[in-house]
């Protein structure tokens, strides 16, 4: 048997981000919107466990103070479907706000904004695989099963269906999409669990799949 570290053994007992919301994507063959949901309801729940990447253990007998608010990730569910995302990786989202805005000043909040930063959840790898079992390796793969894809074409989604159905997922959502179309093209990227420049993701195919569907898709007019 291969001997592996502490450390290979750690990383191989958590996912990131990317991973589990790809796995429950895969296994539920939904969108990555009701993946996070169902993510963060997990969590809410205390059926799925998990930490920063960075996570200090608070000593026993500690009073904490507020660098123990922010010592573990969100445990509410809403917090994992609208947490912001870094554009520069995808599995990394801003902390919470250190503070409980009822019990700060205005002056206090603000500063305490400024020391937010985005930092890695890992979610336990175990629960993830409990929670959403996956399929058969004999069965079709989930992730075959792609809506809008040509009738009768299999295999995973092309990188131009990927963007055409995310950015329609986030109109549906209501997000605002008047944006800088590369700004656009690295939302997209992050919400598919890639970065610009990753392999197949390359920066002017993706930002000239974004202008094509903006397009094809104009805003409706405003009644």
């Amino acid at each position: 048997m291969t001997y592996k570290s502490k450390a290979e053994r750690e990383a191989a007992s958590r996912m990131t981000r990317t991973e589990i919301i790809k796995h429950v994507r895969e296994v539920e063959q939904c969108d990555e919107r009701e993946a996070r949901r169902q993510i963060g309801n997990a969590v809410a729940d205390l059926d799925l466990h998990v930490r920063w990447e960075d996570q200090r253990e608070i000593p026993f007998g500690s009073t904490g103070g507020i660098g123990a608010q922010i010592s573990v990730p969100p445990r509410d569910a809403a917090s994992w479907l609208t947490c912001e995302i870094d554009l520069i990786d995808p599995d990394r989202v801003l902390e919470p706000p250190p503070y409980d805005p009822d019990l700060v000043d205005k002056h206090t909040a603000k500063r305490l904004e400024k020391t937010r930063r985005f930092r890695k959840p890992l979610f336990q790898h175990d629960e993830a695989l409990k929670l959403w079992p996956p399929m058969p390796e004999s069965g079709q793969s989930p992730s075959e099963n792609v809506v809008n894809s040509p009738r009768g074409s299999r295999g995973r989604p092309s990188e131009r269906d990927s963007v055409y159905q995310t950015l329609a997922q986030m109109r549906r959502d209501g997000e605002r999409l008047n944006k800088l179309q590369k700004t656009l093209a690295q939302e997209v990227a992050s919400r598919n669990g890639h970065k610009l420049g990753d392999r197949g993701w390359d920066d002017r195919t993706i930002i000239q799949h974004v202008s094509d569907w903006l397009r094809e898709n104009p805003d409706p007019p405003k009644r």
